[in-house]
C-alpha cells in the first residue's frame, strides 16, 4: 500500500503497492472459473489504486472489462475500492460491467472533513456523497459495505452528529465499526485530545443502534421479494443460506427453513432461490 493514514502501519510491514499484470490475473480467474468457481472474490490492499505502479495509471477498471468479457458462468464482486480517485468516467464504466455484483466495499472511516484530514485520507465530503449517489442512482439493488472509526483523537461531538447524519442519509447495507485505540508505532498515537475508552464504548453502541434500525428495515423489505442465495450450513429442517450480495465471512447469512427454498438442490455451496 501506497497510502499513509495515520492509524495504519500495513505499509510500514508489507511495503509499497506491487501489482500483478493484467495477463497474470486473467490466468488466474481462467483457471479459478473453468473448476467450477461461481463467484471470483477481487481484493487488495487499495483496490482504486491497482495498476499505478506497473501502467503509470489506474488501471482497476480495464481489469474488469477484461473479467467481464469471459464467457463462461461466474460472478464476482470487488473490495476496498477506496472513493478518492475514482471519476464519473470510472463509475460510468463499472455500471456497463455484466458479470460484476453491485457490491461496493469502500472504507470511508468517517465524514468529518478534519477527521479525514487528521486520518490521512485524500477525500473530502463532497466527492463520497458524488460517489455514493451516483451508485444509488445508477446502480439496481447495489450493496454498500463501508468501515467507521468511532472517536479518533480530535474527534468532538459534532463530528460525531455528522457520522451518524451521514449514516442515516446513506443507509448502508454492512458497516465495519471499531473504536479507536492506538497503534504505538502508527502516527495517530501521538495525537492529542484523546478520547477516554468508556466514552468510545459508548458512542460505538449509540452509532450501532443507529445501525441496527437500519438494517431491520432493510430485512423487512428483503422479505417482500424472491432472495437469491448459496447454501453455507445444513441443518434439522434449517439452511443458513448467503444472500448472493452478501460478501463472505463479511455480512449477514439468512437462516430458513428448508420449506422455504422455491428452488435449487439443497447441497452444500448450492445456489438456491428462497423466501424470507
Amino acid at each position: 500500500c501506497n497510502n499513509n493514514c495515520t492509524f495504519c502501519i500495513i505499509p510500514n510491514i508489507r511495503g509499497r503497492q506491487k501489482s500483478r499484470t493484467i495477463e497474470d490475473i486473467i490466468t488466474e480467474v481462467k483457471t479459478m472459473i473453468s473448476s467450477w468457481i461461481k463467484e471470483i472474490q477481487i481484493i487488495s490492499q487499495d483496490l482504486t489504486r491497482y495498476g499505478t505502479d506497473l501502467y503509470s495509471e489506474a488501471k482497476l477498471v480495464d481489469l474488469l472489462e477484461a473479467i467481464d468479457q469471459l464467457e463462461w458462468d461466474f460472478t464476482y464482486r470487488i473490495y476496498y475500492l477506496y472513493p478518492d480517485i475514482l471519476t464519473f468516467s470510472h463509475l460510468e464504466r463499472l455500471t456497463k460491467l455484466k458479470k460484476m455484483l453491485p457490491y461496493f466495499d469502500m472504507p470511508f472511516q468517517h465524514i468529518s472533513p478534519k477527521i479525514l484530514k487528521l486520518m490521512g485520507r485524500f477525500y473530502n465530503e463532497d466527492h463520497i456523497y458524488m460517489v455514493l449517489d451516483f451508485i444509488k442512482n445508477n446502480f439496481k439493488n447495489a450493496f454498500i459495505h463501508t468501515n467507521f472509526i468511532v472517536w479518533f483523537p480530535g474527534e468532538t461531538q459534532e463530528d460525531f452528529e455528522k457520522l451518524k447524519a451521514f449514516a442515516k442519509k446513506y443507509e448502508f447495507d454492512s458497516v465495519s465499526m471499531f473504536g479507536y485505540h492506538d497503534e504505538p508505532l502508527a502516527t495517530s498515537s501521538k495525537l492529542s485530545n484523546k478520547v477516554d475508552d468508556s466514552i468510545i464504548i459508548e458512542r460505538v453502541w449509540e452509532l450501532r443502534e443507529i445501525l441496527e434500525e437500519i438494517y431491520d428495515e432493510k430485512y423487512e423489505q428483503r422479505r417482500k421479494n424472491t432472495q437469491v442465495g448459496y447454501i453455507h450450513e445444513i441443518g434439522e429442517n434449517k439452511l443458513a443460506v448467503r444472500p448472493e450480495l452478501h460478501a463472505p465471512e463479511i455480512d449477514d447469512l439468512d437462516y430458513i427453513k428448508t420449506s422455504q427454498v422455491l428452488s435449487g438442490n439443497i447441497w452444500i455451496w448450492e445456489k438456491i432461490q428462497y423466501t424470507l
